[in-house]
């Protein structure tokens, strides 16, 4: 495998792969009970997307004690921490010095912040945040 192939860690994907992502979280979150709130879903290249609710700090790794466990070689046990900054309404993706990083648009980077739709890279998922404000899904 290159280091050019999206399906590398440390490849860039295609420009319009990111936007077929983003396409496909807006219409999961369109059919999904998603409540308000900020969310991961990680585009596991085996399986359904799975929507992970973010909490103040959320831990990314192989351990089970991790909130989101992602089981393969390519994730360190600790491998990476989502923060929450309420004074600056922020995230943060942090690395927790992985053997492979954290990947943000073919860059590898060790403390980037994350806005709505960001796509990025640990290991061999593809994971897209999202914020879901309270308006969006309210009742009919």
């Amino acid at each position: 495998m290159s280091a050019d192939s999206p399906n590398h860690p440390t490849g860039a994907p295609p420009d319009n792969w990111s936007q077929s992502l983003r396409h496909a979280a807006g219409l999961l979150l369109a059919v999904s009970p998603l409540s308000a709130g900020r969310w991961l879903l990680d585009y596991d290249a085996e399986a359904f997307p799975r929507a992970t609710s973010l909490e103040p700090v959320t831990t990314i790794g192989r351990f089970d004690e991790c909130d989101l466990v992602l089981p393969e070689s390519e994730i360190s046990r600790r491998h990476a921490r989502i923060i929450w900054d309420p004074d600056t309404e922020e995230s943060w993706l942090e690395d927790l010095n992985s053997t492979n990083g954290c990947w943000l648009r073919g860059q590898r980077l060790a403390r980037f912040p994350l806005h709505n739709g960001d796509t990025f890279r640990l290991g061999y998922h593809t994971l897209v945040y999202v914020e879901l404000p309270e308006e969006d899904r309210s009742d009919p």
